[in-house]
């Protein structure tokens, strides 16, 4: 694992894929959890950041994250994050191999 491309990082995303507010609280722990520690058993380093499966977060669901110890989340909310967003439910841009790089920039529709 220690190819992959520099600069890089990796992010959690649970063990299973399931909907993360339909879990009780030892399964929730387990798949933010436990995606995290193997994560980081794999990889030597930390894991800090998650994102949501299904974009499915509560309030139960954002503080388990932060309990595990990681820095901050993405939905699938589409946007930006700006000064003062909630680091447990950011948005994100999505870019994938069709996109253009400057419909990734500042002021891009």
């Amino acid at each position: 694992m220690h190819d992959r491309a520099e600069p890089s990082e990796v992010g959690a995303h649970t063990c299973s894929h399931p909907r993360l507010t339909a879990c009780s609280d030892a399964a929730l722990r387990e798949e933010i959890g436990g995606c995290k520690r193997a994560l980081e058993d794999l990889l030597g380093e930390p894991v800090t950041q998650f994102c949501y499966p299904y974009g499915d977060v509560g309030a139960r669901v954002a503080a388990t994250v932060q309990e595990a110890g990681y820095v901050a989340a993405t939905t699938t909310r589409r946007g930006r994050a700006v000064p003062g967003s909630d680091p447990w439910r950011y948005p994100r841009i999505q870019v994938a191999r069709h996109h253009l790089l400057p419909q990734t920039q500042p002021g891009a529709q």
